[in-house]
């Protein structure tokens, strides 16, 4: 109580909420009487099709009614032509097929005022649910019509505050509303343009994006068909060449082929390096290859296709049978191994270590029989045979191939120290006959000097007493020069110690 008599000491502040719950009802009496119009104006258009539909039954009911005179009309004459007799069987017959059309055509009207009729319930049903929201809406806009009464009478109480608050209210509601307007318009076209330009930039990458994903999806269409043909010209392919491995002599083709294209990756040269199917000394059974090791040594080399067991474990679906074949494959790798090791090739050819390779031309035959039988490589070693597949044959192959190269190195080092030794004896004579050159010289250069000195102190100064005294005419004969005698001797250099025959190092 004491906030209410607050509330209505303060002028004011029940002036401004007064206001305020006027305005209010005044807007939501506004958005009822829009919406009771509208429904108006449906039940209206409703009311003009109900009308319509209605002048439209009445004239199907005229028309029928007039058809059925004409059917009426029709059946008498055709009962008067029929007992009279007097007119043609074609008349009849005419008169009966117009009969018929206009009992068609009545039965047509008949359906048609049938789905008139039920239009005519559909449009009453809606009208009815029409009246229905009508009269709810007539209810609102009497309470808001009530509660309009209601402000008006407080508008009336408060006609003095309302005057003086008029500029404002006019300033509140009139232009704020025109600019919030006029600013409401601006703003929803700049966010309509910014709109377009947003949608425009996001669907335009999208469209670009679908192109290329089109593109990209034909293109993948094109590399699937390919895709496919090639995996269903590999199937053939790997078909045909299951078919042939199981053939002894294509799969025995196939083992030599392998072998040699590991001993070529090796970078061995046939004829040079190893030979196929040479001779046993014995007259035995020929190994596929054999590898020439340095030291004239050799390794003896047989490849094994033991193939049909584990093609056929891979054929099958059911892991049991799978697993036999497995087992009976790791039993044919164990058996070749064995026949193998019963040749001795070894023992065929003296320069043969003590082992023979076994060779199987793919990884998988090795580790599919090692899951089965741990213990293979082990059982290989102690028949002295050496189960090698390509990676490890091409890796021993290639040790063998350095082996090769250090024996060559070595040869060339062994030719080098030789050629070296016989061209250190050959400086050594080329020595020794030099100082004998020297030696010679030495004397030939104290001859020469020895007879310059007797010409230049006895023959030439008498040559020069005959000039004199017979007045020869010429030049004068001149005095010869002595050689110097300090020729450069040769060293001789020892081959172990590297010191000249004074002791001083040469180098």
């Amino acid at each position: 109580m004491d906030g209410l008599e607050q509330f209505m000491q303060d002028p004011a502040t029940m002036v401004v909420v007064l206001i305020a719950g006027a305005v209010g009802a005044m807007l939501v009496l506004f958005v009822a009487l829009f919406l009771i119009r509208g429904r108006d104006r449906e039940l209206r258009a409703l009311r003009v099709d109900h009308s319509l539909e209605r002048d439209r039954r009445s004239r199907l009911e005229v028309e029928k009614e007039t058809l059925d005179r004409q059917v009426i009309e029709a059946r008498n004459e055709m009962e008067r032509v029929f007992r009279s007799n007097e007119e043609s069987q074609e008349q009849l017959n005419e008169a009966r097929n117009q009969a018929t059309r206009l009992e068609a055509e009545r039965n047509a009207l008949d359906g048609r005022l049938g789905e008139a009729q039920r239009e005519r319930d559909v449009r009453e049903r809606e009208r009815d649910a029409l009246r229905t929201q009508l009269e709810k809406s007539q209810n609102k806009v009497t309470e808001l019509e009530t509660q309009v009464q209601h402000g008006e009478h407080l508008r009336q109480q408060l006609e003095n505050a309302e005057q003086r608050l008029k500029e404002a209210f006019d300033s509140l509601s009139g232009k704020a509303l025109e600019q919030n307007r006029e600013q409401l318009l601006a703003d929803l076209r700049r966010e309509n343009s910014n709109a377009q330009e947003t949608v425009g930039g996001l669907v335009k990458p999208v469209a670009e994006t679908l192109e290329r994903l089109q593109q990209a999806q034909t293109s993948l269409d094109t590399r699937i068909s390919d895709l496919r043909q090639n995996s269903s010209d590999l199937e053939d392919q790997t078909r045909r060449l299951v078919n042939a491995l199981r053939r002894p002599e294509q799969r025995g083709r196939w083992g030599e082929l392998q072998l040699r294209r590991c001993v070529e990756l090796a970078g061995m040269q046939q004829h040079v390096d190893f030979f196929e199917q040479e001779p046993v000394p014995d007259g035995g059974q020929r190994p596929d290859m054999i590898v020439h090791l340095p030291n004239n040594r050799i390794i003896v080399v047989d490849a094994k296709t033991p193939m049909d067991a584990y093609i056929s474990a891979w054929e099958t679906q059911d892991e049991e049978e799978r697993s036999a074949y497995l087992q009976q494959h790791a039993e044919q790798v164990r058996r070749n191994l064995d026949q193998l090791s019963q040749r001795r090739y070894q023992d065929s050819f003296e320069e043969s270590p003590d082992f023979v390779v076994m060779f199987l031309p793919g990884e998988v035959f090795y580790s599919a029989a090692l899951e089965q039988h741990p213990a293979l490589f082990e059982h290989g070693m102690e028949s002295r045979v050496l189960i090698a597949t390509p990676t490890i044959l091409i890796a021993l192959l290639r040790s063998v191939h350095m082996g090769w190269r250090e024996a060559e190195l070595a040869r060339e080092a062994e030719e080098i120290g030789r050629q070296g030794q016989e061209l250190y004896r050959r400086a050594s004579i080329l020595v020794d006959g030099l100082a004998g050159i020297r030696k010679g010289l030495d004397n030939s250069v104290k001859a020469y000097n020895k007879a310059v000195g007797s010409l230049n102190s006895r023959f030439i100064p008498q040559v020069q007493r005959f000039r004199d005294l017979h007045s020869i005419s010429g030049e004068e004969v001149s005095e010869l020069e002595s050689l110097p005698s300090d020729l450069r001797r040769p060293r001789k250099m020892s081959l172990k110690s590297g010191q000249d025959d004074s002791g001083t190092n040469s180098g």
